[in-house]
């Protein structure tokens, strides 16, 4: 009778173990459309980086992390429904270490998110991400506890791995509900690993569609693996001295290394500032035309950018929804300079004559009408 009692209790746990082994091959089964890899490249066309992404709508917007596209000359995404290398930048909060990017496409599939569920310690939680390349890993574990950061960011630690290239990536209740974005890893732990909860999240939705009543400051970039033709020659050029230098010098290599890149430097430096004394007549000329035309347009209303957590998470569904169409996307973006530091800013067509911020020096302006 007791052997036979063991081995029912050895039977129902092995069926529980089948049972919740196959209740997570049924959740990524369902989630595996919305989760994209994003890969930046820089203005060699070169890769730099790799991470993952959440579609949050149909029409294409993904949830990331900032980290992820910080400092992007393009990017592309890559997801069970196709390839995009059209990318742009909605909007990010660096502070929060999230962003709302766009491609395309009327076919992306966004996971539930989990707005009644209260996160707890010693839950089970479910990963998928694609860290180091690897497309839709997946991994599981427990919530280790719940932290927040001095600025309001709430962030779930948990025992799921999160390599790099999981920044971005789904966490996922036992319900295949979205209740975070896997962001980092405390290398000097073991096994500590953080997501930005999904409270967080709706901050930042919430902060989006503010954003986005006063005219959102969109960021397009270029086409993936666009490249600079002298930023590509200067890269190879770099590539080639380092093998000569390397073949002359041997052993001592190490110690000619530094003196190589100081007269790389100087030599970039001497090219740039020719190139600047070439192109400073014509770039004048178009930002004296540009500026005299709107220079008498520039106000200085400013807004209370205090933020609040949602009181009510119902409140933000499809808050992501708000923004610019696929169809809009496709127009020509509105291109302006800012009178403060220069630099090129794009808006879309319908915010003409309202105010919006420099991506660069955060001034608020108006946007000119021609």
């Amino acid at each position: 009778m007791k052997k036979h009692s063991y081995l029912f209790i050895i039977f129902i746990t092995l069926a529980k173990v089948n049972s919740f082994g196959q209740s997570i091959s049924e959740i990524v089964e369902r989630v595996d459309s919305s989760v994209v890899m994003v890969i930046t490249y820089d203005v060699t066309g070169s890769s730099v980086g790799e991470g993952s992404g959440v579609f949050v709508t149909n029409d294409g917007k993904i949830l990331t992390n900032a980290h992820v596209i910080k400092d992007a000359y393009s990017a592309e995404v890559k997801s069970s429904i196709g390839t995009f290398n059209k990318v742009v930048i909605l909007y990010k909060d660096e502070s929060k270490d999230l962003a709302l990017i766009q491609v395309i496409t009327s076919n992306s599939v966004p996971p539930e998110f989990a707005f009644d569920s209260e996160l707890k310690a010693g839950q089970r939680v479910i990963a998928i991400g694609n860290p180091l390349g690897l497309e839709k890993t997946v991994s599981d574990g427990l919530i280790s506890g719940i932290r927040r950061l001095e600025n309001g960011v709430e962030l779930i630690q948990t025992s799921v791995p999160i390599s790099p290239g999981s920044s971005g990536g789904v966490l996922l209740n036992e319900d295949g509900l979205l209740i975070g974005i896997t962001t980092s890893t405390l290398l000097e732990g073991q096994n500590i690993n953080f997501a930005i909860s999904l409270n967080t999240i709706m901050w930042f939705a919430a902060d989006f569609q503010k954003a986005n009543s006063k005219g959102l400051s969109i960021e397009q970039l270029k086409l993936a693996k666009e490249s600079v033709w002298y930023r590509v020659i200067l890269h190879w050029l770099g590539n080639i001295l380092l093998i000569l230098v390397s073949a002359l010098f041997g052993g001592s290599f190490y110690f000619v290394i530094p003196l190589v890149m100081i007269g790389g430097y100087i030599l970039f430096g001497i090219f740039k500032g020719l190139w600047w004394l070439i192109y400073y007549p014509f770039r004048k000329a178009k930002d004296k035309k540009e500026r005299a035309y709107y220079s008498n347009s520039v106000t200085q209303t400013s807004y209370d950018d205090s933020s609040a957590h949602p009181s009510s998470p119902h409140d933000y569904d499809n808050i992501f929804e708000e923004g610019y169409s696929n169809e809009e996307l496709e127009d020509d973006l509105f291109e302006f300079y800012c009178p403060k530091c220069g630099n090129k800013n794009q808006v879309h067509n319908s915010i003409r004559g309202e105010a919006t911020s420099c991506i660069i020096c955060k001034k608020i302006i108006t946007v000119p009408f021609d």
